[in-house]
């Protein structure tokens, strides 16, 4: 309620408990809540109000003629422009209500489901549909009020078999709320018929994702470039970092602690992270890494993702180490020996191929691990 005596009585603040139901303020409301309350879905509805300058006052006396009427309160609440009120029993919709979120891209597969739902409703029973079709935040949500366990047990079932969801975080009181603030546009299908589809046409603003798909648009599809994880002991860290200079002047994109850690944050998983998000990973394996924990982490994480066929890699041999004793078995990779030829344009060669190829994946072509 908006207003309360200071004896907590119904009445609005100013006005004496004893003042007479037959004001012409009382009236007015009997008259806009008697024009637009429906007997058969007494939870909630929405009265106009031709002027917003008595928008406050109205509603008080709206909420005292719904509890003199139906023997328990109803909360109003304004809509955004001031032209109407939203009036509701709070305590029924807590009780009755389910709620639950339809993808709004795909919402046509479900249509199906709600003819079935809204076919089983009694009059008395309601559906009602919210969509936002504010850009970047679109939704579309769905409540069901009724009473029969019978008809609350078939909706489960249908939400539970599609593999949907009820809302929990969110009440009728919250959606009216969001409602007025012109977040939600509402429409309530008739119970006990099934031509939803027909129902909601032109209710949803932006197509669905198959038919933006018939129009030529991949909404999933990402051209971005791949990216290169380096591994590598801070020993040998004058030859990494020469190395990064030569990638960022072919323009590819790369993770190196020195510029991707974060403070504040746990250093092996941001590292694993870094592993993850990356297509192609680059090991600098020294005699350094033979006692470096991280490193081998590290390495541990990119061949496991080798095996899968998740990432390519590009193993650089940097000093005379045995490999095997950085990691068992590691000498059956191939590798590039710059130990050996201190050739840092075969370790960029190398890199610039591999990168090649996972560009091309990336875009749709077919590669070879």
């Amino acid at each position: 309620m908006r207003y309360y005596s200071e004896n907590n009585s119904p009445w609005p603040c100013g006005f004496d408990e004893k003042f007479p139901r037959s004001c012409s303020s009382y009236l007015r409301a009997k008259k806009l809540v008697d024009e637009n309350f429906c007997a058969e879905h007494p939870t909630w509805f929405h009265v106009p109000v031709n002027d917003a300058r008595l928008m406050d006052f109205t509603l008080s006396f709206i909420e005292l003629y719904c509890a003199d009427s139906f023997g328990h309160e109803f909360v109003t609440i304004p809509c955004y422009n001031r032209k109407k009120v939203f009036a509701f029993d709070t305590e029924e919709f807590m009780k009755h209500a389910i709620i639950f979120e339809i993808p709004y891209g795909h919402r046509s597969k479900y249509f199906e489901m709600l003819n079935k739902i809204n076919a089983r409703l009694p009059i008395q029973d309601c559906m009602t549909l919210f969509v936002n079709n504010v850009p970047y935040d679109l939704h579309f949500l769905v409540s069901i009020e009724t009473t029969d366990e019978s008809v609350r047990d078939f909706v489960c079932q249908q939400i539970s078999s599609l593999k949907l969801f009820q809302i929990h975080s969110k009440g009728m009181d919250e959606l009216f709320r969001e409602t007025a603030a012109r977040k939600w546009n509402i429409r309530q299908p008739w119970p006990g018929q099934a031509d939803i589809e027909f129902q909601v046409a032109g209710f949803f603003s932006f197509p669905e994702v198959d038919e933006l798909k018939q129009k030529g648009y991949d909404l999933y599809f990402q051209a971005d470039r791949p990216r290169l994880f380096i591994s590598y002991c801070h020993t040998d860290k004058a030859l990494v970092y020469d190395f990064t200079e030569r990638m960022e002047s072919c323009g590819i994109d790369f993770w190196i602690d020195k510029k991707d850690l974060e403070s504040g944050k746990p250093l092996l998983r941001s590292i694993l992270q870094g592993i993850s998000e990356c297509d192609i990973a680059i090991s600098f394996v020294s005699k350094a890494m033979v006692h470096s924990n991280f490193a081998q982490a590290e390495l541990e994480h990119i061949l496991d993702a080798l095996i899968k066929k998740e990432k390519m890699w590009c193993f650089v041999r940097v000093d005379d180490v045995d490999v095997n004793s950085v990691m068992p078995c590691l000498s059956t990779y191939t590798y590039i020996d710059y130990a050996a030829e201190h050739d840092l344009d075969a370790v960029v060669k190398d890199v610039l191929t591999k990168h090649k190829r996972a560009h091309e994946a990336k875009l749709g072509y077919s590669v070879e691990l």
